[in-house]
């Protein structure tokens, strides 16, 4: 009698265990699958991704370039020493000196790396997607050139230190992203873009955090989609895409927009090499 009770006691237990279990397996998959689901983060593996970008990469620019390239660059294109040049204080930009010059010659072409270099000192509006003093843009990239779409890659270096000071709400989620995001991160963004009349259309293929690879870099995508408000990570693609293009083209404010005259621009191929034809309308 008393080992049957002694049973039953032990039984009791086991039940209560299993059932405990089960809950906390029911809660444990309920929240895997609304982090997975709602924010396309996996909880599994998510800490250990963020552990790769704890530190930045020094340097993510493949084909290097200096001030003094720069400032050739905008003396090939547009014959002007003012437009960026050395002064007493470094190397500085000048708006005023760009809005008075016009191209060198009728038509000229110019590569990813001058394109890059020239690009990488125009002051970033906030009318770009980063905001002013959130983006510097690192380095620009042709990589494939068919059927009048050109296959780019961006680089720019994201600051997102002010961003996260006003995650303030105290949510597990923003308190995660807060201590885990790192201030600095380098996005890559891969576009294909056609010239649609006189602007430019554009898509994103996918987007590269740092040198991780595509399914982490989209995980750490869901979190600084976060950061930035967006309702979906193919929304930070369209927006990052827009940007860009604004940024360079479209736009009032874009770069070829802010010459004293109008600038054709064309992506052509020539020679096996992908070019940027500039020409005067």
């Amino acid at each position: 009698m008393e080992r049957a009770r002694k049973n039953n006691i032990w039984l009791s237990i086991l039940k209560t265990i299993i059932i405990i279990a089960v809950i906390v397996l029911i809660v444990f998959t309920s929240v895997y699958f609304l982090f997975k689901e709602t924010l396309g983060i996996n909880i599994f593996t998510i800490s250990s991704v963020l552990k790769k970008i704890e530190n930045p990469p020094d340097n993510m620019v493949i084909d290097e370039y200096d001030d003094k390239f720069i400032e050739d660059a905008y003396v090939k294109v547009f014959g002007s020493d003012t437009i960026y040049c050395e002064n007493e204080n470094g190397y500085s930009f000048s708006m005023s000196a760009l809005a008075e010059s016009r191209l060198t010659m009728d038509a000229l072409n110019i590569n990813a790396k001058e394109f890059s270099a020239m690009l990488s000192v125009f002051p970033v509006t906030d009318n770009w997607f980063y905001g002013e003093n959130q983006a510097s843009l690192k380095e620009i990239r042709f990589l494939d050139f068919e059927e009048n779409t050109a296959k780019i890659s961006v680089l720019a270096e994201l600051d997102f230190s002010s961003i996260k000071e006003n995650l303030n709400s105290g949510n597990v989620i923003e308190e995660y992203i807060k201590n885990k995001i790192p201030n600095k991160m380098y996005f890559t963004t891969y576009l294909n873009i056609t010239k649609d009349g006189d602007a430019f259309s554009g898509s994103s293929d996918k987007i590269i955090v740092n040198n991780l690879s595509e399914s982490e870099s989209n995980e750490v995508l869901s979190l600084a989609r976060i950061i930035f408000g967006l309702s979906s990570v193919e929304t930070l693609f369209d927006r990052l895409t827009t940007s860009f293009l604004d940024l360079a083209f479209n736009s009032s404010e874009a770069f070829f927009n802010s010459a004293y005259e109008v600038i054709g621009v064309v992506f052509i191929e020539n020679e096996a090499e992908i070019l940027l034809r500039l020409s005067k309308v």
